[in-house]
């Protein structure tokens, strides 16, 4: 700014000067008068560069900046959708760890209820025939139904139900009514309750106690868990284990500022509280 105010300034002085000396003196030498021209004509150039360059500025300045907001917002998109991809890999992982632990579990369960001739292993066939058709074919999308992502978790407490036999108490209380065309993110809420049954104790009544609620108001979702522990035992109170915290970063990428988690160790009672809006 001081540049453009001297190079206005010298340039009205010099236009001036020589208005005077053609008017009062006509006489003055023509190499007088060229001079101060030719000083006139050098700060009229210098002032035109510099309303140029300032005119340039002016233009390219918006391309400028709107480029390098392009380029944050590319970069952005490109982190996020690095961490979706990684997510959906450790998705993948956690279906693969899934199945084999549990599923050799299970075989085993059902083959020495079919030795006894129970009649608990047809229907724990059918189970474990839902929830690997659901590991595999129906989970692998971005979004499930509701009711056939509650629906897999409790086939799965049915079978830890068989597991387990007399020494739990296990509830699994939802309402159908409530759970309708809601959608959720598959397999997000289901380490929570594999977590409950990893690290469930036998109480002072001589039982191991898990308790699942699942209810819904319209798109709020709310699951809670909880288990008897020993006071002593290492249930861990931040997630830990890659399903949780596979849950956790999901949680943050697909409903950030959608959803509340609580975690709660109390004495010989762990519960986890996990309320979700949909929308």
């Amino acid at each position: 700014m001081p540049l453009v105010v001297y190079s206005l300034s010298s340039y009205y002085v010099n236009v001036i000067v020589l208005k005077y000396l053609t008017i009062h003196n006509p006489y003055v030498s023509y190499q007088s008068r060229q001079i101060v021209s030719e000083g006139a004509f050098t700060q009229a150039a210098m002032l035109h560069m510099i309303r140029s360059s300032w005119a340039v500025l002016t233009a390219i300045l918006p391309c400028i900046v709107a480029k390098l907001g392009l380029d944050f917002l590319r970069n952005i998109t490109r982190i996020l959708r690095l961490e979706k991809d990684q997510l959906d890999m450790e998705l993948n992982f956690l279906k693969a760890q899934l199945n084999p632990h549990f599923l050799f579990n299970t075989l085993n369960n059902i083959y020495m209820l079919s030795l006894k001739g129970a009649e608990q292993a047809p229907d724990l066939i059918l189970h474990l025939s839902e929830m690997m058709r659901y590991t595999l074919y129906e989970s692998d999308t971005a979004k499930v139904d509701l009711q056939h992502e509650v629906a897999f978790m409790q086939n799965y407490t049915e079978l830890e139900r068989v597991r387990y036999g007399a020494k739990a108490n296990i509830v699994f209380d939802y309402n159908e009514e409530e759970i309708t065309d809601q959608q959720i993110s598959p397999l997000l809420m289901f380490p929570f309750l594999e977590n409950a049954f990893k690290y469930g104790h036998i109480a002072q009544d001589g039982k191991c106690h898990v308790i699942i609620n699942i209810y819904a108001n319209g798109q709020q979702v709310t699951m809670s868990v909880s288990n008897s522990k020993n006071e002593t035992s290492n249930q861990p109170k931040e997630l830990g284990g890659i399903g949780q915290a596979n849950s956790r970063k999901r949680l943050e990428l697909l409903y950030p500022g959608k959803y509340t988690l609580d975690i709660r160790d109390e004495g010989d009672i762990y519960s986890v509280t996990l309320s979700i809006n949909l929308n």
